[in-house]
């Protein structure tokens, strides 16, 4: 490929080819093939914008044929009247099309429906196959801004997702979750959730909700918590790490201290029994039950 055309990226076309889909919205694109070259030729390989009779628009790589025409071949953008398109390689003026007529090729389809639901990605025999991303729209219902993964046969491939959330009302961006999402409605599984404050989850996940175990990052109250969830809250054996540098290891229930618990502050420990993240009775070492002394010696 002549140096020339090397420079052009896909961010530029993609720039360029929605202002024409917007004059194509307005009317105001001329339905008769109306080549304009963005870069000089060389060699009979230059980028040109092609708007074609049924108001097709390329923009990319083209070259001269011996009887003076432009064909597409190369890097390139197709944006179809739809307001669809097509980013990829175009060989000898081809189209991302099969011999059916379906949808096809190697490169990126970005393709709207009536609900303004739109995927972007590969797509096979006319069916989203290969790395994609769904984005949708706020009139929707969904609790998603996002769904990005593979799909196989039409058919997202559940055992690794990317989900970015609708932000709420608090917060400044949405949360996003990678990971297993079996079921297809929420989190299950194993995956990490960020959330804008920089706080995250990871860990097991049942119904959208920490359960198993689980690494929790949190600004306030505490630096961490290590351990085992239940529905959603701390639930079981777990270490939690405070900004002050106080650290609890032990047992938890329903999000919080309940059972025997070690405080560490510095070199010193103690152990006490909590009831319902309240403080009860100092227990020497000897009277902790042996569960509780393994897990001690393990965190």
């Amino acid at each position: 490929m002549p140096k020339v055309i090397q420079g052009i990226s896909s961010v530029l076309l993609d720039a360029v080819g929605m202002e024409l889909r917007k004059d194509v919205a307005r009317g105001t694109i001329s339905n008769v093939v109306n080549p304009t070259v963005l870069l000089k030729f060389k060699q009979g390989v230059g980028v040109s914008t092609l708007i074609y009779k049924n108001k097709t628009i390329f923009i990319g790589c083209v070259k001269k044929t011996e009887s003076g025409e432009l064909w597409r071949n190369g890097k390139g953008i197709i944006i179809f009247p739809s307001g669809n398109h097509y980013e990829g390689s175009f060989e000898n003026n081809s189209l991302p099309f099969n011999k059916k007529g379906r949808r096809d090729g190697t490169g990126t389809w970005t393709i709207r429906d009536k609900k303004e639901i739109v995927f972007k990605g590969t797509v096979k025999d006319g069916k989203r196959h290969g790395l994609g991303k769904i984005e949708l729209p706020d009139g929707v219902g969904s609790k998603f801004r996002s769904i990005e993964g593979n799909f196989v046969n039409d058919r997202l491939q559940l055992s690794s997702v990317t989900l970015e959330y609708k932000k709420r009302a608090s917060e400044k961006t949405g949360r996003v979750y990678q990971g297993e999402f079996t079921g297809g409605r929420s989190p299950n599984g194993k995956g990490k959730m960020t959330a804008h404050d920089g706080s995250s989850y990871d860990g097991e996940w049942k119904d959208g909700k920490p359960h198993g175990q689980g690494t929790l990052i949190c600004p306030k109250p505490f630096k961490s918590y290590v351990g085992n969830f239940e529905n959603g809250k701390k639930h079981g054996f777990g270490k939690a790490t405070y900004c002050n540098g106080i650290i609890h290891i032990g047992q938890w229930e329903n999000d919080k201290q309940h059972g025997y618990v070690f405080t560490y502050k510095g070199r010193t420990r103690d152990c006490h029994r909590w009831e319902k993240g309240r403080k009860k009775k100092k227990i020497s070492e000897e009277d902790i039950p042996k569960s509780v002394r393994d897990f001690i010696d393990k965190s």
